[in-house]
């Protein structure tokens, strides 16, 4: 049976605690494999790294980021069979389709590689006479990945690609569910020397729903973006946290369960039953 620890800075760290997050086959029910629980020092040191290797990473020109996302690519493509082997497994899906998965995963961050040369500035006419007004773009700063159970690989480089090439580092909190392909695409990361912005912190759901280590990543100063994909009934717990300090909103929240239509339909009882909470949240900001 596997046993995953956090990857923190291109390298899997020696956890700090003996709490272990079991996996579960769902097809068969069986554990197939323990993962490290990231405790609150530990999810705060990998968000600190992150901001540390971020200072270098954004002064790297945009062409030389985008080769090491090709590094990557190359890796995850090499890797493709275990990554799929690993996602078969937590999820219960064929390994034919795992397999795909992170194939297209790969091909997915080649794609964001060639952005190198398509993040671009503007030039825009001033109302004064004699001068025009240059728009340069920034890296943000830390991104905070949080991975969900269903497309599990393909989300995950969906999210850390474009971060990536843009200059930003990221910290990513794979679902407890389905965590041992991240960490396989973690040892695709460290073939490709692409650790350094890169870190991995898998949290108990045991604890506290895992919403401590939320708690950690989005009140670090230095986390600058939240990036999920999810039920709005979870992103109504995370928006107002995030109107304390001012950070980019959570992206990509969805996933609202559809409802059959009958002859006693009725749109009042609908309502209700989703999530009433979260647009009055997100109304709010």
């Amino acid at each position: 049976m596997r046993l995953d620890r956090n990857f923190v800075s291109g390298q899997f760290v020696e956890p700090a605690t003996d709490e272990l997050i079991p996996v579960y086959n769902p097809a068969t029910e069986a554990l197939i494999a323990q993962v490290s629980g990231a405790s609150k020092a530990e999810a705060v040191a990998a968000v600190e790294a992150a901001a540390a290797a971020q200072k270098g990473w954004r002064k790297l020109p945009s062409a030389e980021r985008g080769a090491y996302l090709h590094k990557l690519a190359d890796a995850l493509t090499e890797c493709a069979p275990a990554i799929g082997a690993a996602l078969a497994l937590e999820s219960g899906k064929s390994v034919a389709d795992a397999t795909n998965e992170a194939i297209y995963a790969g091909q997915i961050t080649r794609y964001h590689a060639e952005w190198a040369r398509r993040v671009e500035g503007e030039v825009i006419p001033s109302d004064s006479p004699d001068e025009n007004l240059v728009l340069h773009r920034e890296p943000i700063g830390v991104v905070a990945c949080l991975i969900p159970f269903n497309f599990p690989v393909y989300t995950l480089m969906r999210k850390i690609a474009p971060a990536l090439i843009t200059g930003n580092t990221v910290v990513v909190r794979p679902s407890n569910n389905t965590p041992t392909s991240a960490f396989e695409i973690a040892r695709a990361v460290e073939k490709a020397g692409v650790g350094t912005p890169y870190s991995i912190a898998c949290t108990s759901a045991l604890r506290q729903e895992s919403w401590y280590l939320f708690n950690v990543l989005l009140k670090k100063s230095s986390t600058s973006r939240l990036w999920r994909a999810g039920f709005l009934a979870k992103a109504s717990r995370i928006l107002p946290r995030k109107r304390l300090r001012m950070m980019q909103p959570p992206r990509h929240i969805s996933a609202i369960p559809p409802r059959l239509r009958f002859q006693w339909f009725s749109w009042a009882a609908a309502w209700s039953s989703m999530y009433p909470c979260a647009y009055e949240t997100i109304l709010e900001q």
